[in-house]
């Protein structure tokens, strides 16, 4: 199958490249989108970070990619809507649905997203590194092998031989069961006569040095290239590798040119151009642009799709090996204090992983929390888990964290799991004395009953006891009695005290800044009213969800606003 054939709008499929790191895998699917960006294909390529990798990287830029490959988000496109979390620079987000909904929405959404742009033209999409990819983007890749076949779409993606991820193994099986897989391609090395040529398109001659190159390189195309590099510029040592030819290199650079590689080193991806600026602090532009320059011409960094990076993630690391350590640690520090202040919220688990290499155990804990929140909006309870479980390693004692794993167990349907995690918070908090926590988390385990457990007959005692721990207190706490008392009334038919309640709960949401809240409160103060025959003024509160600020109402949301007003 070649790409041509995909020109010609026939049915489409899905194609993998794999091998040993530097054997080829990104060489070779650079020269297909080449050839489908010159034979009228619409190429997009995503990339896996190593680093702190948040649900969906890859496919986000895959559909960044895309988008700007159309010329922009389309109008009127029911997906643009479901891919707003995901892309919240191109497409402004309104408040997140359900989590259990969110994940089935973004799947569909990214998946839409490649059917209307092979309306256009044909499509090659490329995911590059997905042997360190999410749970998340490996369950999109198994549902891409099915609908893929239908529309003149090739997607590759890249990964090495070890270690093979489950979700995407599942996926790779999908592939072959539904007869998606057009071809596996697997790079071996090179044989000696391959990378002697490549000394030769290296500018070495020599018969020697192009037998050092063979020998050194193990059929490697990577480190042939760079053996070739060391020779032609005079440095002939290669005993050590890979990591010896990048120290010769280093030894041509400026001091600039050294300090941007030493941030690219700890960066662990490509950075783009302002990002790069901030994190090196050059006097100017010309100054990043000579030191840019310099590390080019060495053959250590490249700008690709914008972007600065290494040539390969090996020469990344090699560089990275030669750090000293106390200065691995004031780098990997200063780029989770910029991801902290510039970054977006999915960045966050970065900035946790240079934060837990600089040493800082609390500052991770506290940013792997703020990931799990932002994986959570997108649906991906996996990968939640992971980083909640992480973070409580390094927070034994840090309830809250516990608390939040319960909830992604209600979430899962774990609802063993789920209790038991709940009983251990609220031991520890009726240890520590803390009644408002208490209360805190008997309203929220109710509420995990009432929606993703379904069993009301649990939440309703939870509730009951909130109230009584906050009685037994003495505390006041008027948003939880409130939110606690419109539970119970709307169980118990009290329709006008659900009314009263919830606009109460609403105005407090709304003066501390939690519109979130509010849904909630008015669609409960609107369904005691009405059930109390108040439709005029339950039909007013319904209106007002409407006006709510922070953008489109969530899709489950404008759902039950619009259900209320039928009935």
């Amino acid at each position: 199958m070649t790409w041509p054939h995909f020109c010609g709008n026939e049915p489409g499929g899905v194609a993998i490249v794999h091998g040993e790191a530097g054997v080829g895998k990104t060489r070779l699917v650079a020269e297909l989108t080449e050839l489908a960006g010159h034979t009228g294909g619409l190429t997009a390529i995503g990339t896996t970070p190593t680093i702190g990798c948040p649900p969906y990287w890859p496919w986000a830029e895959l559909g960044s990619a895309l988008l700007r490959g159309l010329g922009g988000v389309p109008d009127g496109e029911p997906f643009t809507t479901a891919l707003a979390p995901l892309l919240p620079t191109l497409i402004q987000p309104g408040a997140p649905g359900p989590p259990d909904f969110e994940q089935a929405r973004l799947t569909e959404g990214l998946l839409d997203l490649l059917t209307y742009a092979a309306a256009q033209a044909p499509v090659l999409a490329v995911l590059e590194d997905m042997h360190v990819c999410d749970e998340a983007s490996a369950v999109v890749l198994a549902r891409a092998c099915r609908r893929m076949q239908c529309f003149p779409v090739l997607l590759v993606w890249t990964r090495r031989d070890s270690p093979v991820p489950p979700a995407l193994a599942d996926a790779e099986h999908e592939a072959r069961h539904c007869a998606a897989l057009l071809a596996d391609i697997d790079l071996t090395p090179l044989a000696d006569r391959d990378i002697a040529e490549i000394a030769r398109n290296g500018g070495v001659f020599d018969d020697n040095a192009i037998s050092t190159v063979v020998a050194s390189a193990d059929g490697n195309a990577l480190l042939a290239t760079e053996a070739a590099r060391a020779i032609a510029r005079g440095d002939t040592a290669l005993a050590e590798g890979l990591r010896s030819t990048v120290r010769a290199a280093r030894t041509h650079l400026s001091a600039a040119s050294r300090t941007l590689c030493e941030v690219m080193a700890v960066a662990g991806r490509a950075l783009s151009i302002d990002e790069a600026r901030r994190r090196v602090g050059p006097s100017d532009d010309a100054e990043l642009d000579a030191a840019f320059e310099s590390a080019s011409d060495a053959g250590l960094l490249q700008i690709a799709d914008g972007a600065i990076d290494f040539r390969h993630a090996l020469v990344r690391d090699a560089y990275y090996a030669d750090l000293a350590q106390l200065q691995r640690i004031r780098l990997h520090a200063a780029a989770a204090r910029d991801l902290d202040e510039n970054g977006e919220p999915e960045l966050a688990g970065e900035a946790a992983r240079h934060l837990l290499s600089a040493g800082d155990r609390d500052g991770a804990a506290h940013l792997l929390v703020r990931a799990a929140s932002h994986a959570m909006s997108l649906g991906a309870l996996s990968r939640a888990e992971e980083l909640l479980t992480e973070s409580s390693g390094l927070q034994p004692s840090n309830i809250e964290i516990v608390l939040e794993l319960a909830g992604i167990a209600a979430h899962r349907g774990m609802a063993d799991l789920a209790q038991s995690r709940f009983e251990r918070a609220v031991t520890a908090l009726d240890t520590a004395d803390d009644r408002v926590g208490m209360a805190t988390a008997h309203i929220r385990w109710a509420e995990w009953n009432t929606g993703p457990l379904c069993r009301p007959v649990v939440a309703r005692r939870s509730v009951s006891m909130a109230l009584d721990v906050l009685d037994t207190a003495g505390v006041s706490a008027l948003r939880l009695r409130l939110q606690a008392q419109a539970f119970l009334a709307i169980r118990r038919g009290r329709f006008d005290e659900v009314a009263d309640a919830g606009r109460a709960a609403a105005a407090i949401a709304r003066s501390t800044g939690r519109v979130d809240l509010m849904y909630g409160a008015l669609l409960n103060a609107a369904a005691g009213l009405a059930s109390t025959g108040a439709y005029h003024e339950a039909l007013l509160l319904l209106d007002e969800i409407g006006t709510i600020p922070g953008g489109a109402l969530p899709v489950a949301i404008e759902a039950d606003v619009q259900l209320s007003r039928a009935c």
